[in-house]
């Protein structure tokens, strides 16, 4: 009836909970729920090990190697690929019944319950919105690695590769995480690059004034000089309200 965001917190997550066990294994419940408490730093930081647990669940129920490989051939031939990989699978799958049905009572199965674990995607148009899933997932995913205390480096660098095999860090999706990874990893350089993009797409007091604190500690005083005695006061003047 009303728009969902509209509910409360307490009411989307009893929600998603319903839903979750239900549908255990659906990968866009999972998801959604990931985007809503990505939705704002206070959600993240409030529930940084519920969203690590949920991100870990879904990542494990998609097939990230299927989706790399079809990302990885021509564009003609991703259909072609994904219907190999749904066929070689149905293959596998009958092969399993015909071994659990020649082996003992414990490891017979019915047909209905061989069932692959993976969430695989079954067309191109499934792929990209798949794609798109993960990307989101493993954002949310080092987001919350950065956040957390102890900080485990060995993780977050696991991540950051393993968003790089699947977008470019400049991208809208990741863009925000890619500059906390830089900041944290003390990449001044791109990090300021970072900045300076996010300031070009969108001037702000705050960017400026987070360029003026990387400059600093980089020791250019005369840039610091120049944003904090002109650009800001030009540009972002007293009494000023940035609509």
């Amino acid at each position: 009836s009303g728009d969902k965001h509209d509910l409360p917190e307490s009411e989307i997550v009893k929600l998603f909970d319903e839903l979750n066990r239900e549908w255990p294994n659906d990968v866009n419940v999972k998801c959604a729920f990931i985007k809503y408490m990505g939705s704002t730093d206070d959600k993240v930081s409030a529930n940084i090990d519920r969203i690590l647990s949920l991100c870990k669940e879904t990542l494990d129920l998609v097939d990230l190697d299927q989706v790399l490989s079809a990302l990885g051939c021509h564009k003609d031939a991703r259909e072609d690929y994904i219907q190999g990989t749904i066929q070689s699978e149905n293959i596998d799958q009958l092969q399993t019944g015909v071994k659990a049905d020649e082996g003992s009572e414990q490891e017979k199965k019915a047909p209905e319950e061989i069932n692959d674990e993976k969430d695989h995607v079954k067309d191109t148009k499934a792929l990209e919105k798949r794609k798109s899933q993960i990307i989101e997932v493993l954002s949310m995913q080092l987001t919350c690695q950065l956040l957390a205390c102890p900080c485990d480096e060995n993780a977050i660098m696991s991540k950051w590769s393993q968003i790089r095999q699947f977008t470019d860090p400049a991208t809208d999706k990741v863009k925000k995480t890619a500059r906390n990874f830089y900041k944290h990893k003390t990449l001044w350089g791109l990090y300021l690059s970072r900045l300076l993009a996010d300031y070009e797409e969108s001037p702000s007091k705050t960017t400026l004034q987070s360029i003026s604190e990387v400059c600093d500690l980089l020791g250019w005083s005369h840039v610091v000089s120049r944003i904090k005695n002109s650009i800001i006061m030009t540009r972002f003047p007293p009494n000023y309200v940035h609509l």
